[in-house]
Order: structure tokens, then C-alpha cells, then sequence
């Protein structure tokens, strides 16, 4: 039987990408849909371990991330750093001044930050918990909505890429970190 890790997102967040580079193939994930949701897992529902995001070389440290290293009986197992590409994604081909709607992460807007502002700056942000939640709301919102995302991401859910690699920096780096329970003492 596989070992089971809890990680943010099912399928294409950068997490899951994070968690399967550290791990491979060889274990399975739990998708979960918020940071604290994966501390949980980790100290309550007997999975090996989670991954979960740390900090971002763009925007820093993740809060989520820091409140559940202090609060949960966890530990860092180890680390692993990815570089993070940002993609502007839409349901179907869509002229960027039609945007009117961008779905994404908090720490994900403010990764982007410089490019939502000289080219998206009448648009509604709406910060979600990760970015597949992301795209499920931006396909819902209308023709006119986007959200953040993966190129992968927008593979696996059909989204079109309006605009590649709009992170502010190309060297946008995020370290991820392996929490397990704290061992009794």
C-alpha cells in the first residue's frame, strides 16, 4: 500500500507539482482545499505527511503556512524550492482588455502584481484558497472571467492561455516544505 500525503489542490496546483517531484510516483496525495485543511490531515487523520508552501521569493512568507506551524504538533521534514511560471488562463480565447474578472490566491495576485497593474488594472480580483479553485469559479463566473493559474492547469481543464509568465519576476521561486506529526515525547 502506498503512502498517503495531504497537499493543497487534486490535480494541478503547484503543491501536487511540488509533492510529485519530492516524492514520486511511488505514493499517493490527498487534495485538499485550504493550507489548514492540510495541517489537519497531518495531525489528525493518519496520512504519512503533507506539503504545503512556505514562501515565495516574489511575495514571501505564506501566513497560512506560518500560523499552522505554530499551532499544529507538526515538524519539517524536508523542503524542496520550484520555480513558479504564472499564466493568465479563460474558458475561451478572450482579448486581454475583456477581462473584467480574475480569479486566484492572495499570494498568487501579489506574485503578479506588476502585470495585473499595467494591464488589468479595472479588473475585480477575488482571492480564493488555491488556484484549481480558481479556475472552477472562473469558469462558472461568465466569458468574461480569468483566473491565475499553471499552463498545466489550464491543460487539464481546457482553459485557454491569455497571457504566459506573468509572475513579476522569472526568477519566481517558492519553497514547499514536507510537515509530519510531531512525534510524542
Amino acid at each position: 500500500m502506498k503512502p498517503v500525503y495531504a497537499v493543497l489542490g487534486s490535480r494541478c496546483t503547484f503543491t501536487v507539482e511540488a509533492a510529485r517531484c519530492y516524492w514520486g510516483d511511488g505514493v499517493d496525495l490527498l487534495g485538499l482545499k485550504s493550507i489548514p485543511e492540510v495541517f489537519e490531515s497531518v495531525v489528525q487523520s493518519g496520512v504519512s505527511g503533507g506539503m504545503v508552501p512556505v514562501e515565495n521569493s516574489i511575495a514571501g512568507r505564506i501566513p497560512e503556512t506560518e500560523a499552522g506551524l505554530r499551532e499544529f504538533p507538526v515538524v519539517v521534514a524536508g523542503e524542496i524550492c520550484l520555480t513558479i511560471q504564472h499564466c493568465l488562463l479563460s474558458t475561451k480565447p478572450l482579448a486581454i482588455d475583456r477581462v473584467n474578472l480574475v480569479f486566484s490566491q492572495a499570494q498568487v495576485f501579489a506574485q503578479c502584481r506588476r502585470f495585473l497593474r499595467e494591464h488589468l488594472p479595472w479588473v475585480t480580483l477575488v482571492a480564493v484558497a488555491n488556484t484549481e479553485l480558481a479556475i472552477q469559479m472562473a469558469r462558472h463566473a461568465g466569458e468574461n472571467s480569468a483566473a491565475v493559474g499553471s499552463a498545466l492547469a489550464a491543460d487539464i481543464y481546457g482553459m485557454h492561455v491569455i497571457a504566459k509568465g506573468i509572475q513579476d519576476s522569472d526568477s519566481n521561486v517558492t519553497r514547499f516544505v514536507h510537515i509530519k506529526p510531531r512525534e510524542p515525547q
